[in-house]
Order: C-alpha cells, then structure tokens, then sequence
C-alpha cells in the first residue's frame, strides 16, 4: 500500500471526528437521576402510596438490586461525610429495629418493619448516588413533577370522579367521602404530600433553565393549594404554612420569590373560592351537577394556572434583567435581621394579649377524648381549623409513654403498639399506629431508636438550613431551600400522623435529604473499594428482611385467594410455606388454623392456633381462634381460658362487651 492511499482514509475520517465532536453530548446521569426519583415517587403514589407491604417490598429489592449492580461495576461515587452519617443513622436504625425481633411482642410485625427500614436505606442510597452523580437540580425536578402530576390526577378526580377508580378508603369509612384523598387513599398523607410539592415546585420554578419549565412548575402550585383545601386536612394546612415560611426564609433573592408566592398564593385563592361556590363539588359524590360544576371550575383552573406561570415568567425575567435600587434588595443579614424582629413581636403579642390563653385552651381541648371534645367539622377546611381536638391523638401518646415506662430500652417491638393499645386503651376503638413517628418510634423501640431518628431529623433540617444560608450560588441554595422546606414540612406532619407508613412521603423525603446531605461530584469520582465492598454487604443483607417478609405475605395472600376459590388443599400448602419461610408469621398459623378449621381436622387445627398463642401471647385474636377451635374440641374448660384470656388482652372490644 502507497503512503497516498494510507493516509485517503484518515484525511476522509477528520471531518466525520469534527462532526461529531459537535453533536451535543447526551446527559446519561441527568436523565437516570430525573427518570428514577419520578418514576418511584409516581408509582408509589398511584399504588396507595405504597402502604401495601408488597408493593413497598417490591420497590426495596428493585432499588436495592439497583445499588447492588452499581456497587459491583464500580460505579459507585464517592460520598460526602454527611451522606454517609445520613446512611449511618438510618441504617443504625434498622438495625436496632431487627435486634428487637427476639423479644418483640410480635417477631412476625417487627420483621415486617425492619424490611420497611431496609426499603428505605436503599432508597437513601441510590439517591445519593443519582445526588453525586447528576446534581440536585434532576432529583429535585423528578420528584417535583411526580408530586404535581399526582396533585393534577388528584384534583381531576374530584372533578370528573366517573373518570378515576372507586376510592377504596371510602368504602370502609363512607362518611369521609367529601376529603378528597386519591390516590393516596388517606386524605391527611394526600394534603401533607402535596405541601411538599408546593416547595418543591416554587423551587423548580425559580431555577428551571426553561422559560416553560418556569411557566408549568408556577402553574402547578395552586393546584396543590386548592387540593389541600379538597382534602380537609388540618394537619395539611398547618404544614403547608410552615413550609412556605422555611422556603422564604432560606431561598435567595426572596423579593422574587416573595413575588412568586403572593402570585401563586393569590391563584391558589381563587381557585379555593369557587370551589367553595360549589357546593356539589364538596360532596364527593358522583352526580350530574357535580360533573357540571367540576368542568366549570377545569376552565376557570386552566385559565388561572396558565396566567400564574406567565406571571411567574414575567418576574424571574424582571429579577433577572432589571435593576434594583438597594432598598429593594433583601439580603442575608436583612432578612435575618427582619426575621428575628418578626418573631420577637409575633412572641410578644402572643403572650401580651389573650391569644396565650386562647391556646392553653385549644391544648386542652386537643387533650380530651373524642366522646367529650366531639367531631371538628368536615365542611371544609377552614371550619375544621376552628376545632382543635386531637381525635383521641393525646390518649394514644398517653398509651404509648406507659409502654416506653414498660421497656425504656428496647421497648416493646417495633410494629407491635397495637396489642399494647387493646390491653391498655383509655378510649374504645381499634389502632395499628399511635399517630405519631416519634412517640411510637419511643414506645416501639426505646430511647435509642428515637435517638437515631432524631439524630436524622437534626441532619436533614437543621443540617439543610445551615447549608442554605451559607450557599451564596443563587441555583443551588433556591434547591436547598426547597428541599430542606419540604424535609421539615414531612417530619412536622409525622409528629401528628401516621405518614411514614405511607411509602411514596419517606421515599421523597430520601430523595431531598440526599441533595441537603449530598454534593454533585463533577468527576464522579468512583468510590474506593472497602465503600464499595460495605455497599455489596449491605445490599445483601437488605435483601433478607425484605426478602423474607414479601415471601411470607405473598404466600398467606395465595392461601386466602385460595380459600375465596374454594379450594382449601391449596390454601393450606400456602399457609405452610409461609410459616416455613422465617418461622416468625403468626398470621400464617392462623391462617392454617382457620383452612385446618374448613376442612373439619379440629385437633390440627387447634394445634396451630396454640402454637400461635405461644408465638404471640399478647395477640388477643390468637387467643379468640384458639377459644373457639377448643370449644369445636370439646375442651370446654380450656376454651373459657381462652376466650377470657382473650378478653383481658382487649377489654374494650366490641366482641367482648355484654
């Protein structure tokens, strides 16, 4: 070969080489990081709010397979010190949780809640990777849209319901129909989702590189506000205020950000005023005038939203390209200065006036059992702020402290308050949850479990406001502000309810605690290999909780089904694969107990529900199968032990009154 047409090739090369250095390069981590936080978050929201444990543990082994593939290709970044302190204490915490499996109330229950945990470590840590490799802009912005779209189904549903599946929530509580509560299935969580996406939102609004990213970001925020006012929530309404003032507080140039929130705040007022005008609306309940109603307020909600984001538009590009004379320019110390002053006068004339009496009253009232304070109203949710009973919420954590007193240390086993309520309930009526993360977090699991989510709680809020106000890159700290407004709005709202069992609120409450704790690593540089050696670990061990927990279930579900198909030889198959998977499922016994029952074999059956009394003693439903399988037995005398056992374990249950 010549030397001429050796190098014909390489001169013909040099042009496509130059080509295509000037295609645009495709942001594989930008797009990974927005895809992942939307996608989790939507499909979490649409299924419940992931509160069924098999969509949740579904979405833990996703997640953690996910860590697991990174970790084993070496593509696992570096984290930064707060990152892995945010991974230490919610890891620690599981882990504490599953000590407590042996001498739990319930093993089955405490599993069940060591898998959650495990869920949600994983959902930390393939956050902050996506955090570390594409930045906070892409994770914030997923989860944001996630919220609003949810927000937009929600809201539709409400005005045109044929449109949308039969909530199933109102099925078992009918006269909760007019809360509006899809899809979410529970109206408190629904209103507290949605104030985090209100925060979120202004800041995806404020830092879109977008004109109509701006635009659709703005327009989304009364929505949210009008869904808030649709749901009937106080707890809603409380924590949408505070995360409102968090986010000024914290956001940079707030004089546009104040005037996006007087715009936004202004639309989301109107839209509240003409459902309020409408009174078919707030029924929930299908009809020809609702319809009607519902499609008048679609026009006037499309017309309001799309003038809020041309509004929103016209004041970040007057931010952005127009002088401020100094006066108009609020910065760092003024506001703080400004701040401090406000509080100052809001805390005189709180204690000055008669406001300080006026809330030892609404305290009191709060504390009184439902049957003495009554029912707030649910016309809507202005009436319902009137009323400040607490809906039986203080007798709860009364319950709760006494059980603390009982086991301060390791408390009683995590997912097992509910046993210690029957036993002990000052009020009637049956809970799963005591209504509030922490003091459950206290009785379930001592001090130390407490300790270690507080321990969060400080890193993600105060960690997040810290950082905010020493950020001066205008971008980045508008993000820290949304995400630390959001964080405070969710640990705020735990205090009172019981959101953390609703997977989608802690999986975006991960999501923005990985950009407040996380940094974006430009080089991404990938982690050494002892971190990726304790990641691989950790993916493995995470996998066994859950593992085990989703099997279990999956197999007393089959052996329902089955029994609903009229075919016990199956049913009992089933029920003896989910006992055999950890050994800990009480309900699995039961469930053979019952199968055993239908197919006439007493003494096996009574043998499982026996066994099931020693697995949980303080369950009183085994104690009442039991009672009932003895009395089939002929063992008269041992079934009235039983059913009196039973009794003592919850006195104040219907079925055992008269």
């Amino acid at each position: 070969m010549t030397p001429a047409t050796s190098a014909a090739p390489a001169a013909g090369t040099r042009p496509l080489a130059s080509a295509a250095r000037r295609l645009p390069s495709v942001p594989y981590d930008a797009i990974t990081a927005w895809a992942l936080s939307f996608a989790l978050v939507l499909y979490l929201a649409l299924r419940s709010g992931g509160f069924d444990a098999v969509v949740r543990d579904q979405v833990g082994i996703l997640v953690w397979w996910a860590v697991l593939l990174v970790a084993v290709a070496g593509l696992t970044p570096r984290l930064t010190q707060k990152g892995w302190l945010a991974l230490a204490l919610l890891g620690a915490f599981a882990v504490w949780t599953a000590l407590g499996i042996p001498d739990s109330e319930s093993a089955e229950r405490t599993l069940a809640e060591t898998g959650r945990l495990s869920c949600y470590v994983g959902v930390l840590a393939l956050a902050l990777i996506l955090q570390t490799r594409a930045g906070s802009r892409h994770v914030l912005n997923g989860v944001a849209t996630a919220i609003g779209l949810v927000t937009l189904l929600a809201v539709l549903s409400r005005l045109h319901p044929q449109l949308f599946p039969q909530n199933a929530q109102h099925e078992f509580l009918p006269t909760q129909a007019k809360r509006l509560s899809y899809p979410l299935n529970y109206w408190n969580a629904l209103a507290g989702f949605m104030a985090m996406g209100t925060v979120l939102l202004l800041a995806t609004a404020a830092t879109a590189r977008t004109r109509a990213g701006q635009a659709i970001a703005a327009a989304a925020v009364p929505l949210t506000g009008l869904g808030v006012y649709l749901a009937i929530s106080r707890s809603g309404a409380i924590v949408i205020v505070v995360g409102l003032a968090v986010y000024a507080l914290l956001t940079h140039d707030r004089l546009a950000r104040l005037a996006t929130l007087a715009t936004t705040g202004g639309a989301a007022a109107i839209l509240i005023v003409a459902a309020d005008q409408r009174p078919a609306l707030q029924t929930g309940v299908d009809t020809a005038t609702a319809r009607a109603q519902g499609s008048d307020l679609i026009v006037l909600a499309l017309l309001v939203c799309a003038g809020t984001g041309l509004i929103h538009v016209a004041i970040e590009l007057l931010a952005r390209h127009t002088w401020r004379p100094r006066y108009l320019r609020i910065g760092r110390r003024t506001a703080t200065f400004t701040t401090a002053i406000a509080t100052a006068a809001a805390l005189a004339a709180f204690f000055g006036s008669s406001l300080n009496n006026q809330a030892a009253d609404r305290w009191h009232e709060f504390k009184q059992p439902p049957a003495v304070a009554g029912q707030p109203s649910y016309n809507n949710v202005f009436d319902r702020l009137q009323s400040s009973a607490g809906q039986g919420r203080w007798q709860y954590w009364e319950v709760a402290a006494d059980a603390y007193h009982d086991q301060p240390t390791t408390g009683i086993g995590a997912g097992s308050f509910e046993f210690y309520w029957a036993r002990h309930a000052s009020i009637g009526g049956s809970i799963t949850d005591a209504h509030s993360l922490y003091v459950q977090t206290l009785a379930e699991t001592g001090w130390i479990g407490l300790a270690l989510l507080l321990g969060l709680v400080a890193l993600t809020v105060l960690g997040g406001a810290a950082r905010a106000l020493r950020t001066k890159q205008g971008t980045e700290r508008v993000l820290l502000a949304g995400a630390t407004a959001a964080v405070t709005v969710f640990w705020l709202q735990a205090a009172i309810e019981w959101t953390w069992q609703i997977a989608v609120m802690p999986v975006a409450l991960l999501f923005c605690t990985a950009v407040i704790v996380g940094h974006r690593d430009p080089h991404t540089t990938p982690a050494r290999l002892p971190a990726r050696t304790l990641t691989t670990a950790a993916a493995i061990a995470a996998f066994l909780p859950i593992a085990l927990g989703l099997t279990t279930l999956v197999q007393v579900r089959e052996s329902q089904q089955a029994v609903r198909d009229n075919n016990p030889g199956l049913a009992l198959d089933a029920a003896r694969r989910a006992e055999a998977v950890a050994g800990t499922s009480t309900t699995a016994l039961l469930q053979q107990a019952l199968v055993l029952e239908r197919l006439n074999r007493i003494d096996e059956a009574t043998a499982a529900a026996v066994k099931a009394t020693r697995q949980e003693p303080t369950n009183w439903r085994t104690w009442l199968v039991r009672s009932r399988l003895e009395l089939r037995l002929g063992a008269d005398r041992d079934a009235l032990a039983s059913f009196r056992k039973a009794r003592r374990l919850n006195p104040r249950s219907p079925l055992f009154q008269g």
